[in-house]
């Protein structure tokens, strides 16, 4: 079998993994998110015919990428995400004089660093 073929039949079995109904799962409990964004999909195109298309044709139509990016996915989301939040953090535990001596620690380096008159 050709690695073309296997890597189709893995993209349908994960489709199909999917989209089924939770079998097992109890029916007063949440079942549990797949990863995939329904809303993502486009309707419009039959999945035989483009599967990428159909998994990610909303996506494709409304998402952008930054002009000042050549790429922009969800790792790099995530990457962006992640460094607003330790910004947040470090601005918090620069203004911060009480609590944890570790916080204080790292929010005091990061004042010394943003200080500019130094």
């Amino acid at each position: 079998m050709s690695l073309k073929k296997i890597a189709c039949h893995a993209a349908a079995a994960a489709l199909f993994a999917a989209l089924a109904p939770a079998a097992h799962a109890a029916p007063d409990s949440v079942a549990p998110s797949s990863g995939l964004d329904l809303a993502n999909f486009d309707r419009s195109v039959r999945p035989q015919d483009d599967l990428f298309r159909y998994v990610n044709g909303a996506w494709l139509a409304t998402d952008r990428i930054p002009p000042d990016r050549a790429r922009f996915g969800a790792f790099d989301r995530l990457a962006e995400e992640s460094e607003n939040n330790v910004h947040a953090i470090l601005e918090e535990a620069a203004v911060a004089k009480a609590g944890d001596a570790e916080l204080r620690k790292a929010g005091d380096f990061y004042a010394s660093y943003m200080d500019e008159a130094r």
